[in-house]
């Protein structure tokens, strides 16, 4: 079995996110075991996990603790009905009607319920409410429909113990806090089923409990996220096999405190010794690190995204492509700068009336998302410069999109130019550590123009929305690129890995 590990399986993906689902589908088709390992507490998991279609291919820590692995969801009784016709207990409905006050038959205040739906059938938690109206303790439900987890609090409504549950109602896990400093759990207990108790200082020696449980003969772990993993499987037997996938930079920067890695690799090399494998997704970060790196094992260059091979057909008709039509997805955060395409746009407006540009992201971490709001009000371009949000699907943008910008200070593949080029839209952006210089080919199907330099970032714009032979060119050119990054080229990749870790 092959294990991606990361911390959980979130509703809105990332680029990372979005590299393990690719790994399960190709390894899925070429009949290799394979599951996403994750170990974050989320009482709400499941629904996450069917609506990105991974429910069978996912086992979480706290489930496996639960004994709820690949647990179907379950009818659950109706509490207001029973609140309302058996205990006779008041309920007030909230105005947003997600929410249940629940007061005794005199009107003492007991409980606040909140439900996944405004039908009010299944149960997110439920808070009891003390005389002198605090919360003394947090019910989480599974929404498969089990009490999950409870959290008990003390003065000012600090835990200072967390419960876990199996479907049966059994503790299968304790979490204990100090009261003055809810960081972190003091201690872990989890409950053995031939009745022992195992102890456990913090999360990290619970993580690595678990990957030694679910470890059999033969298994090999990829670790997608680094910062959280390297720690528990520094505690693990070192026979288990284990590698570290680099999905960003890693070179040291201002904030490496004198360690040769950056985040999200800050413990890496502590533990360097412990991994068998990095991988890493081009071929110029596979060199950095072998010149620069303390690592002296087996190092790979495996790109996170691929192009299905059915779709490698060169492209014929481009009457649907809207050459002024400009496209960009990335996270509405500041290393991203997408400001520099704001300005862009603004700039070349003038010159084709036509022009738009539309940004699909999440984030606004840091205000980042406002000031974007801000400078398009400032710039007068609300009606040609959209921040589009989130989307799950893009096929239909990137198809009518002429064009694709990428503005970011590093990249660790830059997942999206990929996803660009294989809708045929292809991309002008600058040229940083790593990605950009190996997907886009200069001059043939994109630009790749010095970094920073927003004068070259809009001559190159320029000239394509100005030519349309070249336009013309960079559209059907577009098939060299998918190409290289086909579903077939990228298995080959991962086949040597699995051979050398089968020897």
């Amino acid at each position: 079995m092959y294990y991606f590990t990361c911390m959980n399986v979130p509703y809105h993906i990332t680029g990372v996110d979005k590299a393990y689902f690719n790994r399960l589908k190709l390894f899925k088709q070429h009949n290799i075991p394979a599951k996403i390992l994750t170990v974050d507490y989320n009482h709400m998991a499941y629904d996450t996990l069917v609506h990105q279609g991974v429910e069978y291919d996912t086992i979480n820590m706290y489930d496996y603790f639960q004994n709820a692995v690949y647990l179907k969801e379950s009818t659950t009784l109706d509490l207001p009905r029973y609140w309302k016709e058996v205990l006779h207990y008041q309920l007030d409905v909230v105005d947003h009607q997600l929410d249940i006050q629940v007061k005794s038959p005199t009107g003492k205040f007991l409980m606040y319920a909140r439900f996944v739906t405004t039908e009010r059938k299944k149960l997110n938690f439920v808070n009891y409410i003390s005389n002198i109206g605090t919360i003394t303790k947090h019910e989480r439900y599974d929404n498969r429909g089990f009490l999950s987890s409870v959290r008990f609090l003390g003065p000012e409504e600090r835990v200072f113990l967390e419960q876990y549950y199996n479907p049966a109602g059994d503790i299968v896990l304790e979490k204990h806090f100090d009261i003055n400093n809810q960081q972190a759990p003091v201690s872990i207990l989890l409950k053995q089923q031939n009745g022992s108790t195992l102890y456990f200082a913090n999360e990290d020696e619970l993580i690595a409990h678990f990957i030694e449980c679910i470890y059999k003969e033969g298994d090999v772990f990829i670790i997608d996220r680094p910062y959280e993993y390297v720690k528990p499987f520094a505690m693990t037997r070192s026979s288990i096999p284990a590698a570290i996938f680099m999905h960003t930079t890693h070179l040291p920067d201002a904030y490496s405190e004198g360690r040769p890695f950056k985040w999200p690799y800050n413990f890496l090399g502590d533990h360097i010794d412990r991994f068998d494998a990095l991988i890493c997704s081009t071929e110029e970060q596979k060199l950095d690190l072998i010149e620069s790196s303390p690592f002296n094992g087996r190092i790979y260059n495996i790109p996170v995204g691929m192009i299905k091979d059915e779709a490698l057909i060169p492209i014929t008709d481009i009457s649907h492509k809207n050459p002024y039509k400009i496209i960009s997805v990335a996270r509405y955060i500041q290393t991203k700068q997408i400001d520099h395409q704001i300005r862009l746009v603004h700039r070349l407006k003038e010159h084709f009336p036509e022009l738009t540009l539309d940004i699909y992201g999440f984030g606004g971490l840091g205000g980042v998302e406002d000031a974007l709001k801000n400078l398009i009000i400032e710039l007068d371009a609300e009606s040609y410069i959209s921040l589009k949000g989130y989307s799950t699907d893009l096929s239909q943008a990137y198809e009518e999109s002429g064009l694709s910008l990428i503005t970011s200070t590093e990249e660790g593949f830059a997942l999206v130019l990929l996803e660009s080029y294989n809708h045929n839209t292809p991309v002008i952006g600058y040229d940083v550590k790593y990605g950009p210089s190996e997907i886009i080919i200069n001059d043939v199907n994109g630009n790749i123009v010095p970094f920073n330099d927003e004068q070259a970032l809009y001559e190159k714009v320029y000239q394509f929305l100005k030519d349309a032979d070249l336009r013309d060119k960079y559209y059907k050119n577009c098939i060299l690129t998918k190409q290289k990054y086909s579903e077939t080229a990228n298995f080959n990749k991962w086949q040597k890995l699995i051979a050398d870790f089968n020897r």
